[in-house]
């Protein structure tokens, strides 16, 4: 039976935010008996001060999470970025733009306004405190957030709390682990570690993805691998670790999202899976040139969850997609995903993620 649990949390409204200059935002402590607290709902919009640019601003307050009294933070992200737009545009209003329009989301995430209004709902575990602070970025006019953060504590006597649907009970001394790429331009046939993890155990929850390249949008052939253990012997020349393909979770990008045939039927947002973004000069029927790109340029976003279906690892982990894919001699016949040829490909692409990992003690 649970000795003491409580929820805890605080709301945060019209609050300025400056660029450059982090600002504490709200500090909890857990109380004396309780050994686990985690955070499993965090909101927060741009309003008031001034009129904010939805399209450029909406969506790129840097949110900071202090875990146990920790001097860097471990989780700091966007709203964007948590959400799956990565570094696009939130506004739907725009007839140029590329993203989906109405509100959408799942159960760790979502954007339920047509501008802005974005949730995550990751379980977040700590054992000692929390300190959340906000900044904007250079560059960015001050404006004002309404941000809201809220919890649960508990002694976690009996069955412990914190659990994922497809795992069950995360053991106690679980932690977050955040791993995120910005801005990351990867040379054509090159490997994106959406995770890269050299030792310990744990699961790989969800993720998002986002991706500027050639307006065909053939970066969308790489297949995802999941490579674990990691081993010291990386290919010198990918980064990839011994072992490859390892465990060939797709054999391209639309499948891995759970589509076909570059996203034909438009965008998406389902309970594990999103596409949320899309714009470039392919021959989709839909597709719409991207209202800041200049000539053949692509850009693409997207989220998989896998609360359900965990990606669990022993000894170090990397989830990759690949910048494109070749085909050569497989012992399926000639199909891409088992080589790691680097002639041809897409050309150089820009790549930004967040991944949300759980790591075991």
């Amino acid at each position: 039976m649970l000795r003491a649990q409580r929820t805890w949390g605080m709301g945060v409204p019209d609050y300025t935010i400056y660029p450059g200059k982090e600002l504490l935002l709200y500090n909890y402590t857990l109380s004396p008996l309780a050994a686990l607290g985690y955070v499993n709902h965090f909101w927060s919009t741009a309003c008031g001060g001034r009129a904010v640019n939805f399209e450029r601003e909406g969506g790129t307050a840097i949110y900071r999470l202090y875990l146990d009294g920790e001097s860097s933070a471990s989780i700091v992200f966007t709203p964007r970025s948590a959400v799956g737009l990565g570094p696009f545009d939130p506004a739907a209003g725009d007839a140029k733009s590329g993203s989906l329009m109405e509100p959408w989301g799942n159960e760790l995430f979502q954007k339920l306004s047509d501008m802005d209004a974005f949730n995550l709902n990751v379980k977040i575990p700590f054992y000692k405190s929390i300190r959340l602070t906000a900044e904007l970025p250079q560059g960015t006019p001050a404006y004002d957030i309404y941000t809201i953060i809220r919890g649960v504590e508990t002694d976690a006597s009996g069955n412990p709390p914190l659990q994922l649907p497809g795992y069950g009970a995360l053991p106690l001394g679980t932690r977050m682990l955040q791993v995120r790429q910005d801005n990351v331009t990867l040379r054509s046939l090159a490997f994106s570690p959406i995770v890269n993890i050299t030792e310990g155990n744990g699961l790989i929850a969800a993720h998002s993805v986002s991706v500027s390249g050639n307006g065909g949008m053939t970066f969308l052939e790489g297949c995802f691998h999941l490579i674990t253990p990691v081993t010291g012997a990386f290919d010198n020349t990918t980064g990839v670790a011994a072992g490859f393909p390892g465990v060939p979770l797709s054999t391209g990008t639309e499948d891995y999202y759970s589509s076909s045939f570059y996203f034909h039927a438009g965008l998406f947002a389902q309970a594990d899976v999103g596409v949320t973004h899309m714009c470039g000069t392919s021959n989709v029927p839909w597709m719409k040139p991207c209202p800041t790109g200049a000539g053949n340029q692509g850009e693409w976003s997207a989220y998989r969850v896998h609360d359900r279906d965990p990606l669990l690892f022993q000894g170090g982990v990397q989830l990759l997609m690949r910048n494109g894919d070749v085909e050569g001699p497989t012992w399926y016949g000639t199909g891409k995903c088992f080589n790691l040829d680097m002639s041809g490909g897409p050309g150089e692409s820009t790549f930004w993620s967040t991944a949300w990992v759980y790591l075991f003690p």
